[in-house]
């Protein structure tokens, strides 16, 4: 044994996690020699010289896979080590996880049962976890552009609906969620700044009556924060006329899925269909094999309008201060001696009086509690999070719950800290978070592990740029196509300008370039494996006019020297406004 053992400083977590992978090692060797003293058998070392890691749950299960590796000649990676490791073993990969392991030989479980039963190595290729023409490596030659675009638009339905096609772009910003969201959320920003500027929310009085609000919490200013959010948005506001549907899995996507390999993604769906694990995101094919008796309804934008409207109008009576999340989510801050329990129970039965959809309150003394509250709160309920309950509430919860942490962050925080939870996070010093993660990421996340966040909640300011992007169905099959395109983006960037009384300085194109290598998008018409290219000029003059923009934009895009038939996304972006 090394002196793994012995103690380390405060601190230390490297020498920490390098003393802990050692002792696992000695375990390892323990188990091997107690096995091979029990049996008096000298095992064939089927594994030797590979270094192998198990993902996610495996039929046998990873303590199994564990012990036969290690009893035929194998190094078990405890934690992936990208650098070493010769083979994974996983049963199922998301999709996520099958682009970061595609270069690798990942197996199925039965590859490592097989090769001890067969007393020697079994050929890994029979055993791909991911399809051979799915692993770049594995491609016989590297397919380019012209050729996937020509096979893609030889199907009459895909050609109908790319960019080539004329009144394209009406079509695409018509029945696209993202587009009608984010012109929802610049209209809810311009509508919140205005009510700021002319009555002063704290001095707005309820329509009802006098306004009312929450006692506070907040040790530093006295005040409390709400985060309201409704429930199941878009399938909710869907099932308002249509009763027949109410008590059956729904979901609100573009596709009406009824090809059983569609790709439309799932935008929004109601417990019942949770309950099946139909989710958010979810391909509506995919769904359709969870629950075949999932119904799916298309996107009604101008519905979900005007129930936002409403929403906005009823918060607007309680908060002295509101920030606009989205169409269906608000914080606010209010302050004053009426019970927090009782505003949220006022707010949600005035909601659900006035839209007839539910709502869910999540209360707190900052805006970190009060947002993981809603999600305790759900489904159509409340939750209040006060101080004294921070610790206790928050411990249990993964690190990805908390805000600014994504899949990548995630694994850093698992990779490099071992770190899965909240309350793990919490005993990680803030100095070694720091040397890990940076001086600002190391200080937000000591501080949300406590419960402690200084944000403000962010009041509406006028709009400081103007965009338009496409990252769906664009395919060019020559340079014409593309110089058409960017100056037919710009004329909606020129609209959108106008409509509200603005002109811009500086000039920004946004392209996305298929990887080198990538294949055809998994999702139909997709955007697929790309990377990000921007490039923008600054004029001496404020300018709205689409043939100004336009020029500009396509200089820019020429400047690149890109093959067009590798570009699968599109945006052009106008700031500095006047």
């Amino acid at each position: 044994m090394g002196d793994h053992y012995g103690a380390i400083k405060f601190g230390e977590f490297r020498k920490y996690m390098q003393h802990k992978q050692s002792k696992l090692k000695d375990q390892e060797q323990e188990l091997y020699v107690q096995e091979q003293t029990a049996t008096q058998n000298d095992r064939p070392l089927v594994f030797r010289g590979l270094s192998i890691h198990v993902n996610g749950y495996t039929d046998p299960p990873q303590s199994e896979l564990r012990r036969l590796i290690i009893l035929h000649g194998g190094d078990y990676q405890h934690y992936l080590k990208k650098s070493s490791v010769t083979h994974i073993v996983a049963s199922n990969l998301t999709q996520s996880k099958m682009n970061e392991f595609r270069s690798y030989k990942v197996v199925q479980p039965s590859w490592i049962v097989d090769s001890v039963d067969a007393k020697q190595l079994q050929p890994w290729q029979k055993y791909r976890t991911i399809a051979k023409e799915a692993a770049q490596k594995e491609l016989p030659f590297a397919p380019k552009g012209k050729e996937l675009n020509d096979a893609l638009l030889a199907n009459p339905w895909n050609k109908e609906n790319t960019v080539l096609q004329p009144g394209f772009l009406e079509k695409y910003y018509e029945q696209s969620r993202l587009h009608h969201l984010s012109t929802w959320r610049a209209e809810l920003k311009e509508m919140v700044r205005k009510m700021e500027q002319k009555y002063g929310l704290s001095e707005k009085k309820h329509v009802n009556g006098p306004r009312i609000v929450m006692y506070g919490n907040n040790r530093k200013t006295g005040k409390t924060e709400g985060h309201i959010d409704f429930d199941c948005f878009f399938a909710t506001v869907s099932l308002l006329d249509r009763p027949h549907f109410r008590d059956k899995p729904v979901a609100v996507a573009h596709s009406k899925g009824k090809t059983a390999g569609s790709s439309s993604d799932i935008a929004s769906c109601n417990y019942i269909a949770r309950s099946y694990g139909v989710c958010n995101g979810m391909h509506i094919g995919t769904a359709k094999k969870q629950c075949p008796e999932l119904q799916v309804i298309p996107y009604e934008f101008e519905k979900y309008k005007v129930i936002s409207e409403i929403f906005y109008d009823i918060l607007f009576g309680y908060a002295t201060k509101l920030q606009a999340v989205s169409v269906d989510e608000a914080l606010i801050e209010v302050d004053g001696g009426t019970s927090p329990e009782l505003l949220a129970k006022e707010i949600r039965d005035v909601i659900r009086e006035k839209t007839r959809c539910e709502a869910s309150v999540g209360i707190g003394p900052n805006i970190l509690l009060a947002r993981l509250a809603t999600k305790r709160a759900k489904p159509a309920g409340q939750f209040y999070c006060t101080h004294g309950q921070a610790t206790e509430f928050l411990k249990d919860l993964d690190v990805s719950d908390l805000p600014g942490v994504g899949y990548k962050m995630s694994r850093k925080l698992k990779d490099d800290l071992d770190v899965s939870t909240v309350d793990e996070l919490a005993k990680i010093s803030l100095d070694q978070l720091q040397k890990q993660l940076g001086p600002k990421t190391g200080r937000m996340l000591y501080n949300f592990a406590r419960g402690i966040d200084d944000r403000e909640l962010q009041l509406e300011h006028p709009r400081r740029s103007v965009s338009a992007d496409v990252n769906w169905g664009v395919r060019f099959e020559n340079q014409q196509q593309a110089e058409k395109f960017v100056r037919e983006l710009a004329e909606q960037v020129s609209i959108r300008l106008k409509s509200i009384s603005k002109r811009g300085k500086t000039i920004t194109i946004k392209i996305l370039k298929r990887q080198p290598g990538a294949g055809e998008a998994t999702k139909r018409l997709g955007c697929g494996e790309c990377d990000n290219f921007s490039k923008s000029v600054t004029l001496a003059y404020y300018t709205d006019d689409p043939v100004e923009i336009g020029r500009q934009a396509y200089q820019m895009l020429l400047s690149f020297g890109f093959d067009p038939t590798d570009i699968r996304g599109v945006g052009i972006q106008v700031q500095k406004l006047d």
